[in-house]
């Protein structure tokens, strides 16, 4: 079911009840579906339902981010001239 802010805020309880019952309720802002509201537990995302079908496999560990403290410096201008040293159009980007 989709109901606007406004009705929501109007007759919160009554939605959540209806929640509570198993219902989805989409929240909508001009129309335009914003949210859903489920209960905890609720329908898989996506992702999660690929994997409990075995169409899918959960990653083996988190994600972290890359340390670049470590990692060279380019030598001979930025990774932009360089690129494009590589491809040969080093005078076509610098405007020869």
């Amino acid at each position: 079911m989709e109901v606007g802010i406004r009705e929501l805020r109007a007759n919160l309880s009554a939605f959540v009840d209806r929640v509570k019952n198993g219902e989805d309720v989409i929240l909508t802002e001009r129309g335009r579906p914003v949210a859903r509201i489920t209960q905890p537990g609720g329908p898989l995302s996506r992702l999660n339902e690929l994997i409990a079908q075995g169409r899918a496999t959960p990653p083996k560990r988190p994600k972290r981010p890359i340390n670049t403290k470590g990692l060279p410096r380019p030598v001979g201008g930025t990774v932009t001239d360089i690129l494009f040293e590589l491809q040969g159009d080093a005078d076509a980007r610098r405007g020869r």
